[in-house]
């Protein structure tokens, strides 16, 4: 699973006095890291007596199969878009 981390991405330039930051230019990207003053204080959500269940969270799917189900839309969509331009071509 994945967990969300305190931070982000940070660009830098060539030299302190950069102003310009882009890859072009040769600028690099850093990992930076939030460090708090102190400890989080971890939140407890009350206690509900019937889990809330979605559909969506019924529904298990490998990823192999969302990723075939991705690529078979695409294809469909190209393959329409194929056919309305030869259905007007052959029109006229």
């Amino acid at each position: 699973s994945y967990t969300v981390m305190p931070g982000g991405l940070t660009r830098i330039g060539q030299d302190e006095r950069s102003f310009m930051i882009s890859n072009q230019t040769g600028a690099k990207s850093k990992d930076t890291w939030v460090i708090a003053s102190e400890p989080e204080r971890m939140v407890h959500d009350e206690q509900v007596d019937e889990p809330v269940s979605r559909e969506a969270d019924l529904i298990s799917l490998p990823s192999r199969v969302v990723e075939n189900l991705f690529w078979m839309g695409r294809y469909a969509e190209r393959a329409e878009a194929a056919l309305r331009i030869l259905r007007t071509a052959f029109m006229m």
